[in-house]
């Protein structure tokens, strides 16, 4: 294994860093991350439950949106869910959110999603993908990013300029990175 070095001192090697609020692993899977923020925002949604002791649904849908939601969702476009078992522990959150405010008696979960007018934190992870994708395709950051994206340039008539190309890659970490997750949003 290389020893990287910065001003002369050799740097010791790690198994996972932080940068920026990211959890970064040196195998580049994403589990730890979403493991550390679903711990987080559920320690976060049980201290609002003791608060509130008795919250009407949308006081507390307001707190979950408000404080909870923002714990789960920052940095969405960097990181990326590759397996069934972090998909289900990030929609747990929301599952347990919208179950506090009904006690033991409480809907089945898609009627709880529907009266409280929210939708799957998978289906927000879709649209918030297709937003930057568009933002970056439109040109709306300061920074260049449309080297990430490779338009068609396939020249039938009818098709807007802005067609994706899918490509193919032999890694997961590629399969799951944001210009293929689009494909299947």
């Amino acid at each position: 294994m290389c020893a990287y070095q910065l001003d002369g001192i050799v740097l010791k090697p790690v198994s996972s860093y932080v940068d920026l609020g990211i959890k970064i692993t040196s195998d580049l899977s994403w589990s730890c991350h979403i493991t550390s923020i679903c711990k987080k925002a559920k320690s976060t949604l049980s201290l609002f439950s003791k608060i509130f002791t008795h919250p009407s649904p949308a006081t507390f849908i307001k707190v979950y949106t408000l404080y909870v939601r923002p714990i789960l969702e920052y940095g969405d476009s960097v990181w990326s869910v590759e397996y069934v078992r972090d998909r289900n522990m990030l929609e747990s959150v929301q599952r347990y959110a919208t179950r506090i405010p009904y006690g033991r008696t409480h809907p089945p979960y898609e009627a709880r999603l529907r009266i409280s007018k929210l939708t799957t934190s998978e289906d927000r992870r879709h649209r918030a993908d297709l937003i930057f994708c568009f933002r970056v395709l439109h040109n709306q950051f300061t920074v260049e990013l449309s080297h990430l994206f490779s338009l068609n340039t396939d020249t039938r008539l009818r098709r807007h300029r802005f067609k994706l190309k899918k490509e193919t890659y032999r890694t997961r970490h590629r399969q799951y990175f944001l210009p293929n997750r689009i494909f299947n949003a």
